[in-house]
């Protein structure tokens, strides 16, 4: 038996080992070593009590993973793990630290991780800091023409800025920016609180506790004030004998608001008709205004109205004798 076996066993070994090595092309051909990039975040650890990444170089790294091509294309999503140490960076001064890349657990052996790029971050750490502000509303966009808006409403009106010292004193005002154009009535909705530096320029790196502020906006008809003089209505006519010589008015310009295209139309406003018919004498009377349309007065407004009547022709009076002449 043993003998029979031993016979031509190099040819034997030969074909084994050719078998193999067929095996092995086959299954290279149907499922090949390929590679395949993952971008992932970054994940800090031991980061001092107290303190924040004020400035990161990337967030994120590539991590190449190498292995078959089956198992590369059923990798899930979050199949890497990088993570970089904190524990020895100083504060308040950039930092070089090294990133550690690992296979999620349940990652087949046949997959390895043959690169990482980049293989540090560069980072700052700072004090972390709070500051309150008020909260500013800065509508985007315009206001249908000859509308306004009104003083708006905003809840809360304030917030809190958390970030590195440096961030958070950069930080100048923090505004809510409703979109506006088009818009008319009422505008109500909860909007994104920024943080802007004096430049009004976008401050990154800080949060803002609340994230969002509620806003009421009003947008109603652009008005102004106007003095409007005042006519008064005089009707019928004195008794016979008897004129007009004069009519004053007190006072005799009321202000008035409206629109400004409408104000632009108006210059005189009329009183309550005023009845002089039979008068004999002065007539005085308070009267109201006639209403003007679209227009309306600042306040409630009375003007006094007098009406000198005077005779038409005066009685003459006694001759009066020449003064004699100068004795010499």
């Amino acid at each position: 038996m043993l003998a029979r076996l031993r016979e031509n066993l190099s040819y034997k070994l030969l074909a084994l080992l050719c078998a193999c090595a067929l095996r092995w092309y086959v299954d290279a051909q149907q499922n090949p070593i390929k590679t395949h990039d993952v971008h992932t975040t970054v994940v800090t650890r031991n980061l001092p009590t107290g303190m924040l990444i004020a400035d990161q170089s990337s967030p994120t790294v590539t991590v190449t993973l190498e292995g078959p091509l089956e198992e590369l294309s059923r990798l899930p999503e979050n199949s890497v793990i990088v993570t970089a140490d904190l524990s020895s960076v100083h504060t308040g001064r950039q930092s070089s630290v090294p990133v550690e890349a690992k296979l999620a657990p349940g990652i087949p052996g046949t997959v390895t991780i043959s690169d990482t790029e980049p293989r540090t971050i560069t980072l700052t750490l700072q004090p972390k800091r709070k500051r309150r502000m008020g909260i500013r509303v800065e509508p985007s966009g315009s206001a249908p023409e000859g509308y306004v808006f009104r003083k708006p409403d905003v809840a809360p009106v304030e917030a809190t800025v958390i970030g590195g010292e440096d961030a958070v004193n950069r930080v100048f005002r923090l505004v809510v920016r409703p979109e506006v154009t088009g818009a008319g009535g009422v505008l109500e909705d909860d909007y994104q609180i920024r943080a802007i530096d004096d430049q009004k320029r976008p401050v990154d790196n800080v949060s803002l506790v609340p994230p969002t502020a509620h806003v009421r906006l009003g947008i109603i008809e652009e008005t102004t004030n106007k003095d409007l003089l005042v006519s008064p209505d005089i009707t019928g006519v004195p008794a016979p004998g008897f004129k007009i010589t004069d009519v004053q008015v007190n006072p005799a310009r009321v202000p008035f608001t409206g629109r400004i295209d409408t104000l632009a139309r108006v210059g005189v406003v009329s009183t309550a008709p005023i009845d002089i018919t039979g008068a004999a004498q002065d007539v005085v009377k308070t009267v109201t205004l006639s209403p003007l349309r679209a227009l309306s007065p600042v306040a409630a407004v009375q003007v006094t109205v007098t009406v000198h009547i005077v005779p038409v022709f005066t009685a003459p009076g006694p001759a009066i004798a020449p003064a004699p002449p100068a004795q010499p």
